[in-house]
């Protein structure tokens, strides 16, 4: 057996070379250098858009000529393009470029679609949130706690609405009441409980004489609801409801209109 061919069976190939070749060419080491800035440690090709699409094409290249069933050995493998020689977005549009069965392009398309999908995420939740505010209801006022001098009072609401609760046998704390300012001329209050650990909310209407209460046990929120008539907010149409909700410092009104007749 000839010496110079028994060498050359023992060599080993340098990796990453195709056989019969001496060296990398050209676009083997610009294509290592492309993939060192992408999944090296140092990896800083996503801030360069031109040399991402770059290796891209050289991939999808590489890609497609791996592709291709290995020639047995001995026999000349068929003559095509080489690398060095191949039209930039050849290989780019090749149907064998399918991103699943190389882990560059895999990693790379991902890296690329992480900034799209966190976009995506962003405007999503402000639509949804867009939309949710805009589908709930909204309080018509939200009337704030009156000045603390003005709250209780020998001579005004106050007064007379303690006056009406003792009258009618409802049993309150006089020292809890709360006067919020008024709404639309309706005298809106707020009392706690004197029995049960609860909490009332109180209207007054001067104008038509109309008075209600309403209790309700801690941690439920106090919501009373008015029906229109009787000259009780001429302003709405007859069969309107007008719902005070309590919170801790503020009463938010809100208008339901007449249910449809049918």
């Amino acid at each position: 057996m000839d010496g110079s061919s028994a060498g050359s069976d023992s060599d080993p190939e340098p990796l990453g070379l195709a056989r019969g070749h001496s060296r990398p060419s050209a676009v083997d080491r610009e294509l290592a250098d492309l993939r060192a800035r992408a999944y090296g440690p140092d990896a800083d090709i996503e801030g360069d858009p031109a040399a991402l699409a770059r290796l891209w094409e050289l991939e999808a290249v590489h890609l497609a000529e791996v592709s291709v069933a290995p020639v047995a050995p001995g026999i000349a493998a068929p003559a095509g393009p080489s690398r060095a020689t191949t039209a930039p977005g050849a290989g780019a549009t090749t149907p064998a470029a399918d991103p699943s069965q190389s882990p560059w392009l895999r990693v790379t398309a991902t890296r690329s679609l992480l900034p799209l999908i966190a976009e995506s995420v962003v405007v999503i939740a402000i639509l949804a949130y867009a939309t949710t505010w805009l589908l709930a209801p909204h309080p018509d006022a939200t009337l704030q706690l009156a000045e603390t001098e003005q709250s209780v009072s020998e001579t005004g609401p106050s007064a007379l609405v303690l006056e009406v609760l003792d009258n009618i046998g409802a049993s309150v704390e006089p020292d809890t009441l709360r006067q919020f300012e008024p709404y639309r001329g309706i005298n809106v209050f707020s009392v706690e409980h004197g029995v049960l650990p609860g909490t009332c909310v109180v209207v007054s209407d001067p104008h038509s004489g109309r008075f209600d209460y309403h209790c309700v046990p801690h941690g439920v929120e106090p919501i009373l609801h008015e029906w229109v008539g009787e000259r009780f907010a001429e302003w709405l149409a007859e069969g309107s409801v007008i719902s005070f909700h309590l919170h801790e410092s503020t009463i938010d009104v809100y208008l339901h209109p007449p249910p449809a007749e049918g």
